[in-house]
């Protein structure tokens, strides 16, 4: 089961996509990093760094600790051209309404 992460009150709320700019470092491993800097309950980085071809079209995720589903931030899509990172900011603000782990990032469709 996928949910829409949008927690009350205000359901407009979106992973704050970051710019290629401010995203790319040239330590970041090729695919996916998760970072959370601050700890538990502080925000989280989602990072992807295409080192392939192809263009893709990626929102973040994290699954429910409970295993009873995954919250998907699809108004957070954003194209990683081939070579290029891009960064997703979740604030606390912006979690599900339920405990998550394992965050990362999915396909846009």
């Amino acid at each position: 089961m996928t949910q829409i992460a949008s927690p009350a009150p205000n359901p407009e709320v979106k992973a704050r996509v970051l710019n290629t700019a401010e995203a790319s470092s040239p330590r970041r491993a090729c695919n996916t990093t998760v970072e959370q800097p601050g700890g538990a309950n502080t925000t989280i980085y989602v990072y992807y760094n295409n080192c392939g071809t192809i263009r893709l079209r990626l929102t973040p995720f994290g699954r429910a600790v409970a295993f009873d589903g995954s919250y998907t931030y699809v108004g957070s899509c954003a194209a990683v051209p081939g070579g290029t990172t891009v960064g997703w900011a979740v604030s606390p603000s912006q979690f599900p309404p339920v405990a998550t782990h394992n965050w990362g990032l999915t396909n846009c469709m």
